[in-house]
Parts: C-alpha cells; structure tokens; sequence
C-alpha cells in the first residue's frame, strides 16, 4: 500500500514541473511530457492499487497499464513532436511486470521514466540508465516481501522524479540535441551520424501557438519588430506554430530562394488552413506538380501582356465611370456642374470599390448591379477571416468568412452555367477570365480547367487583386500628398501624356509604355509597404536548411518586409528613393518580392502593373487632395490599412 502512496506524489511532481517548465519557458515539452507523465503514473497507480485489492485483477490492470501508457505517449509524440517513431514505453512498460509484479515502484518507475524518454529519443543515456535502475529495482525487490517495499526503493523513486522534472524543464531548447557518448553505456548507433535538430524556439500552444501573438502585433503594426524579437532571442531560424501548424520562420535573400527555387519534391505551395478553406483546395495556391501547370497555364494565357493589351481601354473605362460616380459626385452643388465644393472622402475604400469594378467588369464580367454589391460584400468577409485561428465556431471571424466564401462560390457556379451558355450561342472566348478558361480544351475536346478549379482561382483572383492593388493606389495618393518632389515628377510625366491625346480618348498600351517614372514610384512603395506580408510553403519530407532539420508535413512562414528593408542590400531603406528600379534587373535575385518569385511568382503581376498606372493616370490629371488626418502610421488586418482609411479633401484638377 505504501509503495502507491509514493508513485501517485511522483506523478503529481511531474505534473507540477511540467506547469512550471511551461510557465517559466513556455517549454511545450515541458507541459506535455510533464503533464502526460504524471497522469499516466497516477491513473496506472490508482487502477493497480483496485487490482492488487482483489488480486484476481492484476493481470486486468497490467493490460490498462500497457495500453494506456502507449496510447498516451504515441498522441503525445504526435501532438507535440509530429513523429510516429514512437518507444513503445507502454510496452516495455507492461514487461517490467514480468520483472517483478509486486513492485509498484520498479513497474512505476520504469514505465515513467520510458514514457519520458520517447520524448527525448534521441538520448541514450537515459534510456540506459533507466533500464539499469530498473534492474536494480528487480535485483533488490527481489530480495524482499510484498509488505516490506517501503525500504530503500524510495531513494531510487526520489532522484527520479527530481532529474525527470529537471529534464522536461530543459528539454525545450535541447530535445533535439545530438546524443552525448558514454562508454559505460555504448550504443549500437553510436557511431551514425548525429541527428539534425529542428530550429530553436516554441511551438507554443496547441493549435493557437503564436497566432495571437502574431495577429496583434500585425494589427499594431509592430510585426516586423515582433519577428526581429524572435530574430534576436533563438536566431535567423526558429520554429513556431501558427494557425494550427508548426512552422519554420526564415527570412533574407538565401531564405527567399530557397522557399521560391527549391523543388516541388521538397516544397510545395500550401497555405495555411484558415485561407485553403476559405478560397478552396483547387485554387493553385495549394496545387502542385502537374496540376499547378495546367492550371496555372489557362490562368497566364489570359493574364498574360499580349492578352490584357486590349484590354487597357476597357480598364479607363471603368476607372473614369468610377470617378464620376464616386469622386466627382461627391462634390457637386445644387446640380449646377460649375460650381464645386471640397468634398472629403476615405480614399482606401473607394479604392478597393475601383478594384473591385474592374476585377468584376474585366475578369468575371460581371457588370454594375445586384450581383456585383453581393460578390463585393461576400468577398469583404472572406478577406476579414483569411489569416484567423480556424476555430469555426458562430460570430468568428473564420466562420463569418467561411459562410461568405459558400455564398460566393453559390452565386459564382450560376454565373459558369450562363457563360457556358453564351459560349454556345457563339459568344468570343476572350470577353472575360471566366469565358475563356471555359473555352481551352484539350486535343480530345475535353475541358482542360474543371468547373471547381474555375471557381476556386477567380475567388483568388477575386482576393489578390481586390486588395492588393487598393492597398497600392492608396499609400501611393499618401505618398504624393506627402512628398510634393515625387508628386510633382509623376504629375508631370501623367499630363505629358494627356496633353498628347484628343480629349476623352482612351489611354493605349503604348501610353502605359511611357509611365516609367509612375512605375518606378510603384515598385518603391511596394517595397517599403508590401501589401502582402508573407506566405507559406509545405515541406513534404524532412529537409536540411541553416544547419537544421525542417520536418515533414511542417510550414515554412516568409515574410517579404524584412529582406526589403535589409540596409546591405538597399542602402538607406527608409528613405523612399525609386531611382532603386532604374535598372530592375540589377537588383539582387529574391530580395524584392512583392509578387513572390520563382515558378510561382503571381500570375496577375502585369495586371496588377496595368490597373495601377491607368488608376494614377486618372487620379492625377483630374484631381488634387489634402490629408485630413496627419497619422502616418497603419494596421495590417492582414493587409496595410491606414488610419481612419486614409480621409482627404479633394478638389477637381483641370489639365493645363
């Protein structure tokens, strides 16, 4: 009886150590081996202590012993070390009764200290070791009765629990350490290589880990001061778990290709799950190989520059309509056309309503009505909860998002069907996105893009340029009303151009071609502020970068803000120069990455390039604005918003 009274307080030190391992260094290791541990000792404690009561059970409570200790620990290797090359503790566990099944000390001790040792695999001292006290435990047990185990055995059972709890504190930071030799315990796989550790830091808590912590400092704007604490405290490589996944953070120009070059036998697209299932499994954010090719072909033979040259007029179009409606028209007096007044508006909603009618109009054709305001609002919600914690509980973000993304995908699926019907009446192929990825077939007739991958990429589409492009024209028109030399030069190459076409001509490829300096400007902003923060990569088996090992089914997480300003490679990062683009083909390979980079990079680059220029052109010629709100700062949620929406006054600009 006595030898349960002290198994179940070891339990409970273990349990304890691992709290405090976790509260004093936020050791995952530390809670779940901890933890784990001591309710395991304490369960098979109480179930022996029933069995031995009646005896004729004993055998029952080994089985529950057995069982229970390899279940809990082959979840725990899994939930917290994504292995399922697992000791099996509960096992070796079960034997020890063989040993000596009156012992609940020896049984105890060995089927702990073996379940802690899965968590630190690869040290083989201390499975030795283990083993050897447990053979000391046999030997000396042997020499007494049942009612006489409360002797010696407990200066064994106390240092245990003490070096137990000492090492689940420790483990953290050196679970992955390379085992240390000992020649009074020599191992078989001695003389192998040492196993590579995966990077330093925490993985934090299940399923949250870092996203909280990620998602606030994006909010405050303090992101990339979030990741260069990470930078300083565990290094250029660390690991984290964020949105449900364990990940890897890298960042620099080496980091960049190797996330953009390497092979998709190593490393394949895959987001994270909050954003695959809002936009969907078939969009080529999550495709690879031969899939991601086709799919991604039909995408570029419509996004391509030869495809969207006819199409630039078509884009002027909609911009003029959008500034009468919503920029003219909020300053007109009493209908007299002549007479005006400042008008304030908030410029980044405005733009994301522009983007959005030329995403519809040209992409989707989609035209001004009921439909396009549902897409719109639907599309709004997707965007709010694509980089959430992917609880789908009711009134969060994720389930907000998700109910959106099924309304979108409802109304996309009709709008396939007419557009089918219109290709069968004879409509062209090349009216819109939809039309013409309903058109490409293969050499046996076959439709080459099904109708769940068409609905998946343009709700891609739909997202990347619906935001990204806003964000762009808007902390481009802050940037003009902060800098009157950069202002004055874009104006001045903007009106060159207007003052050599007859009024209410239509802006040509051609006309695109002399923007040079605008895009210039462009690119400079897009480097100080990328709209989009990151990304993430799949790894599909285990991979070596840095010195570390990345394991399989594990995330890479990228950033693009950091590398662009990086001072060794664009001197003077916060200083807005664009004369850094004059020669874009001079910059260092993967250090500016707005658009990603490598076989992946965004299909939508030129289109992205096209609505900009034609957006400034207009905005330019026809108006000029005043900040109203002198706040410089800005809110990732994900992407960049400035305060209040960045609100101006505005005033019509006639061209001299």
């Amino acid at each position: 009886m006595h030898d349960f009274c002290f198994t179940i307080p070891y339990g409970l030190i273990l349990v304890a150590g691992g709290v405090i391992g976790y509260l004093k260094k936020g050791s995952m290791a530390s809670l779940g081996g901890g933890v784990g541990t001591g309710l395991i000792l304490i369960l098979a404690a109480n179930l022996s202590l029933k069995a031995f009561e009646k005896r004729k059970n004993s055998y029952f409570a080994l089985v529950l012993e057995t069982v229970i200790a390899a279940v809990l620990t082959w979840v725990m290797g899994q939930r917290y070390y994504q292995t399922s090359k697992i000791m099996p503790a509960g096992i070796v566990a079960g034997i020890s009764y063989r040993w000596q099944p009156y012992s609940s000390q020896g049984r105890m001790t060995m089927l702990s200290t073996l379940t802690f040792t899965n968590f630190n695999r690869s040290d083989k001292i201390i499975e030795a070791q283990m083993v050897t006290t447990v053979k000391r435990f046999h030997y000396k047990n042997q020499q007494k009765k049942i009612n006489n185990s409360l002797s010696v055995d407990i200066f064994y059972l106390i240092p245990f629990a003490i070096s137990s709890v000492s090492l689940l504190h420790y483990h953290e930071h050196h679970h992955h350490s390379s085992p240390v030799s000992d020649p009074s315990f020599p191992s078989p796989n001695q003389e192998k290589k040492s196993p590579q550790r995966v990077p330093p830091g925490s993985l934090g808590l299940p399923l949250i880990g870092q996203s909280l912590g990620l998602l606030r400092a994006m909010r405050s704007n303090t992101a990339e001061e979030w990741l260069q604490k990470r930078i300083r405290k565990y290094g250029p490589i660390s690991k984290m778990r964020l949105f449900g996944k364990p990940a890897v953070f890298i960042y620099g120009q080496a980091a960049n290709k190797f996330v953009f070059a390497s092979d998709s036998s190593n490393i394949v697209n895959q987001q994270v799950k909050s954003v695959s299932s809002i936009l969907g499994d078939r969009c080529i954010l999550e495709l690879t190989g031969e899939d991601h090719k086709r799919v991604r072909d039909a995408l570029v033979s419509f996004l391509k520059p030869e495809s969207l040259k006819q199409y630039v007029g078509k884009m002027d179009e909609e911009v003029r309509n959008h500034l009468e409606m919503h920029w003219h028209g909020k300053q007109q007096v009493d209908a007299n056309p002549n007479v005006y007044e400042f008008a304030e508006i908030q410029v980044l909603p405005l733009m994301k309503t522009l983007t959005f009618n030329i995403i519809c109009s040209l992409l989707f054709g989609v035209e001004r009505g009921t439909r396009r305001d549902k897409l719109a609002n639907d599309f709004r919600y997707m965007i709010e909860g694509m980089w959430s914690v992917p609880v789908n509980l009711p009134f969060t973000r994720y389930n907000r998002s998700l109910q959106a993304s099924a309304r979108a995908q409802k109304l996309l699926k009709v709008l396939i069907g007419e557009k089918r019907v219109d290709l069968e009446k004879g409509a062209s192929p090349r009216q819109d996105l939809i039309t013409c990825l309903l058109s490409i077939r293969n050499e046996k007739d076959e439709q080459v893009i099904s109708e769940k991958e068409i609905i998946h990429n343009v709700m891609l589409i739909m997202v990347a340029g619906y935001d990204t492009s806003s964000v762009l024209l808007t902390f481009l028109l802050r940037l003009f009303a902060n800098d009157p030399a950069i202002y004055a030069a874009v104006l001045q190459e903007q009106d060159e151009i207007a003052r050599r076409k007859p009024n209410g001509e239509l802006l040509t490829w051609e006309d695109l071609a002399k923007m040079k300096y605008t895009w210039k400007v462009a690119m400079e902003t897009l480097r100080m502020f990328p709209p989009i923060f990151g990304g993430f990569r799949k790894v599909v088996k285990d991979i070596e970068y840095g010195g570390y090992l990345i394991p399989k089914d594990w995330l890479i997480f990228w950033v693009t803000g950091i590398t662009q300003m990086d001072d060794t490679i664009f001197p003077e990062p916060s200083k807005f120069n664009p004369s850094r683009f004059e020669n874009p083909a001079s910059l260092p390979p993967y250090c500016f990455i707005p658009f990603g980079g490598g076989p992946r990079i965004c299909p939508g680059y030129e289109f992205a390039r096209i609505e900009t220029l034609v957006s400034i052109h207009c905005l330019v010629t026809r108006f000029t604005w005043k900040l109203l709100c002198l706040d410089n700062s800005f809110s990732r949620d994900p992407m960049p918003v400035p305060t209040k929406g960045l609100p101006v006054q505005i005033s019509p600009r006639k061209l001299p």
